[in-house]
């Protein structure tokens, strides 16, 4: 794995007391292989996206307030008793980098011993870079190409995206780069342009995620569902695999 740089600066100081409590914590996977590569990791769903992606299967996580959140109590008790038996915790959603207290919370969660992991559809990257140096690995979702962008997530937001996963890859912090397949929403030409797009910034690790009908209310879509393979043409998957050092399906 790559080094991690550590820096002090301003914008990422040393905890509060409270600083599990900076972000609502809506839901929690105890044990996890998938989410962290190479990891043993736990995993906090935080409340709150703005984004209303289609093919979304934590839609229970898009508004901000009204969600059943976990106390900074239970959450600590959580992660003291899992010292020793997990490697990461990764912070998911919903969108995490929409809460402004993250570095704080993901500070404390490093404090007690953890690899700290991030997933993010890369809205803010002003917030992103913040958190880098406090992270060991960041999965970033890359939705369609730019003039698709819209269409699928119903947010202008491909230059921040953009910038975002402009951040990822001059960083020594460990990420890929994902995107959604169903054949719906996106061409075979529309996902080989994103992905060029992203390979000619520099991207060395994508992966094509196939969509999976579990928690997704879009019942056109679910009916629709490609196989677990995607349905994927080989001569898509071949000019994928030309373009990245890495490149991975990631089965629905």
């Amino acid at each position: 794995m790559k080094s991690v740089f550590i820096i002090e600066n301003p914008e990422n100081p040393a905890p509060p007391p409270d600083a599990l409590a900076q972000v609502p914590v809506a839901g929690i996977v105890r044990f996890s292989t998938l989410d962290y590569p190479g990891k043993l990791a736990a995993v906090l769903f935080t409340q709150g996206c703005p984004w209303r992606c289609a093919y979304c299967h934590n839609t229970h996580l898009q508004p901000l307030t009204g969600g059943k959140t976990i106390s900074p109590e239970a959450l600590r008790l959580f992660l003291r008793n899992r010292r020793g038996l997990l490697d990461a915790v990764v912070i998911s959603g919903g969108e995490p980098t929409l809460h402004p207290g993250l570095a704080a919370f993901s500070k404390a969660i490093a404090g007690l011993g953890f690899a700290v992991g991030l997933h993010t559809n890369g809205m803010n990257p002003e917030r992103l870079r913040t958190l880098l140096p406090l992270c060991r690995w960041v999965g970033m979702d890359v939705k369609a190409p730019r003039p698709r962008y819209k269409a699928v997530t119903a947010a202008e937001a491909f230059e921040k995206v953009e910038r975002s996963a402009g951040l990822l890859i001059t960083s020594p912090v460990d990420y890929e780069l994902r995107m959604t397949y169903h054949p719906s929403l996106l061409t075979e030409r529309e996902v080989l342009e994103t992905a060029e797009h992203f390979s000619r910034m520099g991207a060395k690790r994508f992966v094509l995620q196939v969509f999976r009908k579990r928690g997704c209310p879009d019942e056109t879509l679910c009916f629709k569902s490609p196989s677990p393979s995607g349905d994927l043409s080989r001569a898509l998957l071949e000019k994928l695999t030309g373009l990245f050092s890495d490149f991975a399906v990631r089965e629905g």
